[in-house]
C-alpha cells in the first residue's frame, strides 16, 4: 500500500509546543476551542505550574492540553492517562475497562481519526478507504452515541487509517483551528510540517475484572516526527519568536504584523483534510501547503527575527515538494470523474488500485481501463457488480473522443465527487453557471472550472490553485500540458480568483496593481506574474468575465458590474417618481407609537417641550415624504426616532398594510414589537425563500427574471445598511410593478454588510450629491435630494439629559462633532457617573470575569452559580419537570457583546466563562452521556 500523509490538530501554545505548561496560561485562551480542554482546564492550577515540563507534573494535575498533543515538540517523554468514556455509563460492556497510563515519546503527537470512526461515515466514507469489508456494527439498545461500537471494528478502522502512514515517506502537518492570537478569519492554520519518523502500535485499555473479554483499543496512536526548531527536519513556523515582547510597543506591533505574513492555510476545498483531529492529506493538498511553506521560509529569512538554518529548511521543503508531485501523479481526479460518469464506488476503486497496483501511478488511465475492460481483475470482488453495471456507459465514453478528452482533462484536476458531478453533466453545469460551456471547450480550458464554479452548501468551489496545479504543475519534476505560465487563460482565471476573494470580503472593485499583486500571491508553485500593461492590453478579450477600466486603473468582475448596474437603474428610476399625497394625522399616530414603548411620554413632553415638538415635527415631515415617493431613504443615527416613524407608518389604515423586512432575526423581533397587527414582519431570507428567490444549496439569493409579489403595496426594509448589492437587488426583483412604495431605513455609520458592496451607503451618497446632472436640471437634482430623509433630532433623552451612550457613539459616526463633544471623555476620565453609560476597566482574565460578574449582579441581580435567576432572565421557566422558554423575547433585554472572537475579551472565552458560571452542572450531565469531538 502506498504512503499517505496525515494532518494532526494541536492547540495553540505560547512556548512553541515544547512539552511545558504555557508561560502565561491566563493569556492563552485560544486552546479552549477544543472540548476536552475547555471542559477540564483550571487556570489557577496552570498559573502555579507555568513553564513546568509535563514530565514533572503528576497525572492528576496535568493540564488537559497534554492529551491534545500540545507537547508535540517536547524533547522529553511524559505520560498521559486514558479513561474510556463509556466505563461509567455502559457498565455491562465497558465497566471492566480501567484507566490506562501510556508513555508519550519525545517529539510525538497523538492522532485520532474521528471522522473514520463516526458510524454515519462508515458505509460511504470509511469503507471506501479500507480494502476488506467491515462487518456489521451492532450495539445495545441503550447505546446512543454516534461512534462505532464494536472494538474489533474500531481496531480494523484504526489499522486501515494508520497502515499507510509510513516513516520517512509520510508527511505530517500540524495545524490549529480558528483560535490563535494572529488571525480572526483563519479557521485552519498550519504551524508545522515534518516527516513521520515512527507510528506507535495500537494500545488497549486495561482489563481489570473480565479475563478473556474483547480488547478495546485506545483510539489515540503515537505519531513521531522529524521536526525540530530552527528549520531542522521540517518547518516549525516561528510565530512565538515574532510574538515575544521586546519592551518596545511599536516594535512589538510591527513584529505582529510581520508574523501575519507567515500564514499557511489549507485551501477551502481541503478543509476536511484538516479536520476531525487527524485525517489523511492528499498529495494535492500537500503540494498546496508545501508551496505556501516555501514562501513563508523566504519571508522568515528576509525578516531576520527567528534564528535557524532556513536555507536548509528551504532545501528540505523543495525536496518534499518534488516527492509529493511525483506521488500526486497526473490524474488525482480520476475516481471522482468516473463516479460522475456513472461508475458507483469509483473513488474507492481508484483508491485501492493506487494502493495495491505498483504500476498505477505511472499510467492511471491504462490501469483503470484494463480493469473496466476485464483485462485485469478488480482489487476486490465487491467491485465486480458495479463494473458490470457501468459497462455500456464505459463503452459510450471510450467511443466518444470528446467525452474521453473531457474525462482525461477533468481527471487531471483534484476534484472531489460533488465537484466532478456538477461539471461532468452539461445540464447541471449550465444550471450552476448560467453559461453554455461545451465539453470540448472545457477540455481545452480547465481554468473555466475556477472561473465559473460557485460551489454548493456542502461542497467547496473549485479554486484557481487546484486547477493550476493540474495545468502548470511545478514546471520541473512533472509532465505538464504544455501550457505557458503566461497563458492568457491562466492570467484571466487568476484575476477572476482574486476578484472573487475580494468580493467575499465586501469589495467590488480593485485597482489593477492590487489585482496583479494578489494574483502573484496565490498559493501555486509557479507564481502568476502579470505584467503592468497586460490587463489593459487584453481588456477586450477579458470583457466576458472582467471589466477593465483603463482610465482610473481598476478591474471588476463583469457579473458584479451587471448587478450594480441593474440595481442602480432600479433605484434611480424610483427615486425620481412621486405618488399622490396622503392626508393622515401623523402626529397622533406618532404619539401612539411612542406610547406603545414608554408610559411617561406626557411627562417627558412637559419637561422637554421644545425638543419633543421639534422631533415630532421632523418625523411628521418624514412620513409625508415617505408616502409621497416611490422610493425613500430614511436615515438616522441611533436614538433619532426611526423606530417611532415606522411604528406610526404601520398604524395608518390608508396603505392597506405594510411589508416590513429586516436582515436579521433580532432586527425582525425589534420591528415586531412596535408594528401593529395587519402588517407583515419577516426577515429578508424568509421573504426571499417564500418567493423562490433563495438558493438553498448555496445559501444565497437568486435573481428572478420576473417578480410577482404585490400582497402589500408598501415595503419597508429596516437596517438596510446590512444588505449586499445582490441581496437588495434580489428583493427588488421579487416585486411586481404594483408595489408602489419602497422605504429603505438605516444608518450609514453602521458596519457594512458581510458581502459585496455597500448599496445603502452608495444610494444615500447619490441622493444627497449636490452636483448638477449633465442636463443642468437643478430642479431634478433637488427632487432627488428630497428622496433622502434625515432625522436629526435626538429623541433618546434621560430625564432631560442627552444620552451619554449616544454622545460617546458620535465619535465613531463620521458626523461633524458638536462643540462639547469631548465632554463625555472628560467625564469618563473624571470617573463621573453617567446616565446610561458605565465604564469599567480590567487588566487580566480573572479581573475581566470579576468585573462582569459584578455588573451582572448590580444591574440584573444574578450571581455566579444562580442558574435559576439566570434562566429567568432569558425567559426560561421550570414547570417542575421541564425547562420551558415561555418568554423568548426576554433574551433581547440584555447582552454581552465583543468586537472579536479570540482573545481574553473575545466571544469564545466569554461564552466559556458564562457556560462555566451558569451552565456547569448541565454541561457535565450532557458530557457524561456521550464522547464528542471538536
Amino acid at each position: 500500500m502506498r504512503a499517505r500523509h496525515i494532518s494532526l490538530r494541536v492547540p495553540w501554545h505560547d512556548a512553541a509546543w515544547d512539552g511545558t505548561v504555557c508561560r502565561d496560561p491566563e493569556a492563552n485562551c485560544h486552546c479552549i476551542e477544543y472540548h476536552n480542554i475547555s471542559a477540564r482546564r483550571e487556570i489557577p492550577v496552570e498559573i502555579e505550574q507555568k513553564g513546568m515540563a509535563f514530565s514533572r507534573i503528576p497525572l492528576s494535575k496535568q493540564p488537559p492540553c497534554a492529551e491534545e498533543s500540545s507537547g508535540f515538540m517536547s524533547a522529553d517523554s511524559w505520560e498521559v492517562s486514558y479513561a474510556h468514556p463509556y466505563r461509567g455509563w455502559l457498565t455491562d460492556t465497558h465497566g471492566h475497562l480501567d484507566e490506562t497510563v501510556c508513555q508519550v515519546n519525545p517529539y510525538t503527537a497523538m492522532a485520532i481519526p474521528f471522522r473514520w470512526l463516526d458510524r454515519d461515515n462508515v458505509d460511504e466514507f470509511t469503507q471506501s478507504r479500507i480494502l476488506d469489508p467491515l462487518p456489521p456494527d451492532d450495539w445495545p439498545s441503550k447505546y446512543s452515541s454516534h461512534w462505532v461500537f464494536q472494538p474489533h471494528i474500531q481496531k480494523a478502522i484504526l489499522d486501515g487509517f494508520f497502515e499507510p502512514i509510513r516513516p520517512r515517506e509520510s508527511l505530517v502537518f500540524f495545524y490549529t483551528k480558528s483560535r490563535q492570537p494572529l488571525f480572526e478569519d483563519v479557521n485552519r492554520l498550519v504551524v508545522g510540517i515534518g516527516l513521520v519518523s515512527g507510528t506507535g502500535r495500537t494500545q488497549y485499555y486495561r482489563n481489570t475484572t473480565k479475563p478473556g473479554a474483547s480488547e478495546h483499543p485506545i483510539w489515540a496512536h503515537d505519531i513521531s516526527h522529524t521536526l525540530r526548531k530552527g528549520g531542522v527536519g521540517g518547518l516549525l513556523v516561528p510565530y512565538q519568536e515574532y510574538l515575544a515582547p521586546t519592551g518596545d510597543r511599536v516594535l512589538d506591533e510591527k513584529r505582529r504584523e510581520m508574523a501575519r505574513e507567515l500564514k499557511i492555510t489549507p485551501e477551502h476545498s481541503h478543509t476536511l483534510q484538516f479536520s476531525y483531529r487527524s485525517e489523511h492529506v492528499s498529495d494535492d493538498a500537500s503540494v498546496s501547503v508545501l508551496a505556501q511553506a516555501l514562501k513563508v521560509v523566504n519571508l522568515v529569512r528576509e525578516h531576520g527575527i527567528a534564528k535557524g538554518n532556513w536555507a536548509e529548511c528551504e532545501r528540505w521543503l523543495n525536496e518534499q515538494l518534488a516527492k509529493v508531485w511525483t506521488l500526486r501523479g497526473e490524474h488525482p481526479g480520476l475516481g471522482p470523474v468516473l463516479q460522475a460518469a456513472g461508475l458507483r464506488n469509483a473513488t474507492s476503486l481508484v483508491y485501492h488500485l493506487d494502493s495495491t497496483d505498483p504500476g498505477f501511478g505511472r499510467d492511471p488511465w491504462r490501469a483503470i481501463t484494463r480493469v473496466l475492460d476485464g483485462s485485469s481483475p478488480a482489487p476486490h470482488p465487491r467491485y465486480r457488480k458495479e463494473i458490470d453495471a457501468f459497462a455500456r456507459e464505459w463503452l459510450v465514453l471510450t467511443n466518444s473522443p470528446v467525452k474521453r478528452k473531457l474525462a482525461e482533462a477533468l481527471s487531471r484536476v483534484a476534484l472531489d465527487t460533488d465537484q466532478a458531478k456538477r461539471w461532468w453533466d452539461p445540464s447541471t453545469r449550465y444550471k450552476m453557471t448560467d453559461v453554455l460551456i461545451q465539453d470540448d471547450e472545457l477540455a481545452e480550458n480547465p481554468y473555466l472550472l475556477a472561473e465559473h464554479d460557485r460551489g454548493e452548501r456542502d461542497s467547496r468551489r473549485v479554486t484557481f490553485a487546484t486547477v493550476d496545479r493540474s495545468v502548470i504543475g511545478d514546471q520541473v519534476s512533472t509532465k505538464t500540458s504544455g501550457v505557458s505560465a503566461n497563458d492568457p487563460r491562466r492570467f484571466r482565471a487568476a484575476v477572476v480568483a482574486v476578484l472573487r476573494d475580494a468580493e467575499a470580503n465586501g469589495d467590488t472593485l480593485m485597482s489593477i496593481d492590487e489585482a496583479r499583486n494578489k494574483a502573484f500571491d496565490l498559493p501555486v508553485p509557479t507564481p502568476v506574474d502579470i505584467g503592468p500593461d497586460w490587463l489593459t492590453a487584453h481588456a477586450d478579450e477579458l470583457a466576458g468575465q472582467i471589466n477593465v477600466q483603463n482610465v482610473d486603473g481598476w478591474v471588476q468582475l463583469t457579473r458584479r458590474a451587471s448587478i450594480a448596474r441593474r440595481l442602480s437603474t432600479k433605484l434611480r428610476k424610483r427615486a425620481l417618481k412621486s405618488l399622490p399625497p396622503i392626508e393622515e394625522s401623523w402626529r397622533a399616530l406618532l404619539e401612539e407609537s411612542i406610547r406603545s414603548k414608554t408610559s411617561d411620554f406626557d411627562e417627558i413632553r412637559m419637561e422637554q417641550t421644545v425638543r419633543v415638538e421639534a422631533a415630532l415635527a421632523e418625523q411628521e415631515k418624514a412620513l409625508d415624504r415617505i408616502v409621497s415617493r416611490k422610493l425613500t431613504v430614511l436615515v438616522g443615527r441611533a436614538g433619532m426616532g426611526k423606530t417611532t416613524v415606522l411604528g406610526a407608518l404601520s398604524r395608518t389604515k390608508q396603505l392597506g398594510g405594510v411589508l416590513f423586512l429586516a436582515p436579521t432575526g433580532k432586527a425582525r423581533v425589534r420591528l415586531g414589537t412596535n408594528v401593529t397587527d395587519g402588517n407583515s414582519v419577516r426577515t429578508v431570507a424568509q421573504y426571499l425563500h417564500s418567493q423562490g428567490a433563495y438558493d438553498e444549496s448555496r445559501q444565497s439569493p437568486k435573481l428572478l427574471a420576473e417578480g410577482r409579489y404585490e400582497a402589500h403595496r408598501t415595503v419597508v426594509i429596516d437596517e438596510a445598511s446590512m444588505l449586499t448589492e445582490e441581496t437588495l437587488l434580489a428583493v427588488l426583483l421579487t416585486f411586481s410593478p404594483n408595489v408602489s412604495r419602497i422605504v429603505l431605513v438605516g444608518d450609514t455609520a453602521q458596519l457594512p454588510p458581510i458581502g459585496p458592496g455597500r448599496p445603502f451607503a452608495d444610494l444615500v451618497a447619490y441622493l444627497l450629491d449636490e452636483t448638477v446632472d449633465d442636463d443642468k436640471d437643478l430642479e431634478k437634482v433637488e427632487y432627488r435630494n428630497a428622496a433622502c430623509v434625515h432625522l436629526t433630532h435626538e429623541v433618546r433623552h434621560l430625564k432631560g439629559e442627552a444620552s451619554a451612550t449616544l454622545r460617546f457613539a458620535k465619535f465613531f459616526s463620521g458626523d461633524p462633532l458638536p462643540v462639547d463633544a469631548e465632554s463625555v471623555i472628560a467625564e469618563l476620565n473624571a470617573g463621573e457617573k453617567l446616565n446610561d453609560l458605565d465604564v469599567r476597566y480590567w487588566a487580566s482574565e480573572s479581573e475581566l470575569h470579576e468585573r462582569l460578574a459584578g455588573v451582572l449582579k448590580e444591574f440584573l441581580q444574578v450571581e455566579v452559580g444562580d442558574t435559576g435567576t439566570f434562566n429567568n432572565l432569558l425567559g426560561i421557566r421550570w414547570d417542575g419537570k421541564y425547562w420551558n422558554v415561555d418568554d423568548p423575547d426576554a433574551s433581547e433585554s440584555w447582552q454581552i457583546l465583543s468586537p472579536v472572537r479570540g482573545g481574553l475579551w473575545g466571544v469564545g472565552d466569554l461564552n466559556r466563562w458564562v457556560q462555566k458560571s451558569w451552565r456547569g452542572k448541565e454541561l457535565e450531565l450532557c458530557r457524561s452521556f456521550a464522547l464528542t469531538w471538536d
